[in-house]
This record gives structure tokens, sequence and C-alpha cells, in this order.
């Protein structure tokens, strides 16, 4: 698995992909196994819907990439197909709408 927080070094024009683990900032650099979506500190509505889809270990991109992206960080990362990066992308947005909603603001219909 290749994963990358920050633009590296160009090589001849394109980004070369770094494997490497990522923590976020003032974290430990050593890496942690989490071994359930409660660890990875998504909001209680998530965890439910993961629940009761039957998901309950993230994969290995999605245990690097979920506390990355809670962290504001940016991420780039690759994996085989079926292996959660839509997830590992997705619970993250969601975290945010959860924890950050936008007030609504009343619609006026003008004729």
């Amino acid at each position: 698995m290749m994963i990358r927080a920050d633009p590296g070094p160009l090589v001849h024009g394109i980004w070369r992909p770094v494997d490497m683990c990522l923590t976020p900032r003032g974290r430990s650099q050593e890496s942690t196994v989490l071994t359930n979506f409660k660890e990875l500190g998504l909001a209680e509505p998530l965890l439910r819907a993961l629940e009761g889809e039957g998901y309950a270990t993230p994969t290995p991109i999605q245990q690097k990439v979920i506390p990355t992206m809670l962290d504001d960080r940016d991420v780039l990362g690759t994996a085989q197909t079926g292996t959660g990066k839509t997830a590992a992308f997705v619970l993250p947005l969601l975290q945010r709408l959860i924890t950050h909603p936008k007030p609504r603001t009343p619609r006026h219909c003008s004729a």
C-alpha cells in the first residue's frame, strides 16, 4: 500500500509515491494497529451504520487514512480494488458533516 500525506519529490515530472505509515501531527511516529472503527474516533451514528452493515474491522488503508483525514491532513492513497478506499475517504467527510454542521439559511422564493 502506498499512502502519502504531502507532495513528495518530483521524479521525471510526476509525484513519486512513497510507502509510508502516516501519523497525525504531534503524535508518536510509532504505528499503532487500530482493530475497530470506534478506535478511529468516528461519531456514534457512523459507528452504528457500520455495525448495521456488518463492518467491524477497518482495512489497512482505512486504519491509516481515516485518522489522518480526521486530523485535517491531505492524503493520497492507493490500494487494490475492494480494500475500502472509498469508505476511507467518505467516512471522515461524513464525520466532519456530523461534527461541524453548517446552519441552514432560509431560502426565499422570488417570482
